[in-house]
């Protein structure tokens, strides 16, 4: 191929004192960019040993991926609209397996794909891949969480002021958890997103400012932004000295306070009632 001798190529080399320079000299040389042009091309699925392999990996890379791509639309469809997704059990064919499973099952008349894998693979038992089981359910529902979540903390970045709103409320199981909300301009239209539950972080002002604070660390978010907070009229989130309105206000003090309208209606409609 008509390549310059030197002694990386051809006599060998030995000058290590200067083995840095001599190496990045080498790599953009016209000769080597042409060796590794040309065993990328040899490189080719067609011209390897090992081609049927590599195009039976492919095909089951994509028979997994068009699993998953129905299983996640199956998701998209029943969490946008609040649905539960478990049922008494994950056997298909049972009437009480969850909207989840009965969802794919009501595919399966239409999806040719989905039906033989659902045939074939549908209840295996443990052990067996089939990516249909619970576990796996609910590691989709976390990844999606996750991605929508980054997706409103980005658009929150964006437009750089905000808003917040933050209360606690019971779960099934009576336990506390606080609700985060925050509303910021989108273009020229205000909006206003659930950010995520907090996990119970007490009843205390103090305790509550210190687990906002960690949240809006953890995602990067600027208190100095926040140009409203709102909460109930109880002491611990409205008190003029200690209060959760307080804590923000001492460190941010554009940040104005709003009382909640809902809590601060209610004495007068039962007035009048």
């Amino acid at each position: 191929m008509g390549v310059a001798r030197s002694q990386l190529t051809h006599d060998g080399f030995c000058d290590w004192k200067h083995a840095n320079d001599r190496l990045g000299a080498h790599e953009q040389s016209k000769d080597h960019i042409q060796a590794v042009l040309s065993a990328a091309s040899r490189a080719t699925k067609a011209g390897r040993v090992d081609s049927e392999l590599v195009q039976e990996v492919d095909r089951i890379e994509q028979y997994w991926h068009s699993v998953l791509k129905r299983l996640v639309s199956v998701l998209k469809f029943a969490c946008e609209r609040g649905l539960a997704l478990r049922g008494g059990n994950e056997t298909f064919g049972f009437p009480n397996n969850g909207n989840y499973l009965g969802i794919l099952e009501l595919l399966t008349e239409y999806d040719d794909f989905l039906r033989k894998h659902i045939q074939n693979h549908g209840n295996p038992g443990r052990g067996h891949t089939n990516y249909l089981s619970s576990t796996i359910c609910e590691e989709l529902v976390r990844l999606m969480g996750n991605q929508v979540l980054n997706e409103i903390i980005s658009r929150i970045k964006l437009s750089k002021y905000y808003s917040l709103s933050l209360d606690s409320t019971p779960d099934e199981g009576h336990i506390d958890q606080l609700t985060l909300i925050f509303r910021h301009m989108q273009h020229d239209t205000p909006v206003e997103r659930f950010v995520k539950f907090l996990p119970n972080q007490g009843h205390k002002a103090q305790e509550m400012f210190e687990g906002l604070m960690k949240l809006l660390a953890d995602h990067d978010i600027d208190i100095h932004n926040c140009r409203g907070h709102s909460y109930d009229n109880a002491s611990a989130m409205s008190g003029r000295y200690n209060g959760l309105q307080a804590k923000v206000a001492a460190v941010n003090y554009h940040a104005v306070w709003i009382p909640c309208a809902g809590h601060s209606l209610k004495p007068f409609w039962t007035s009048i009632s």
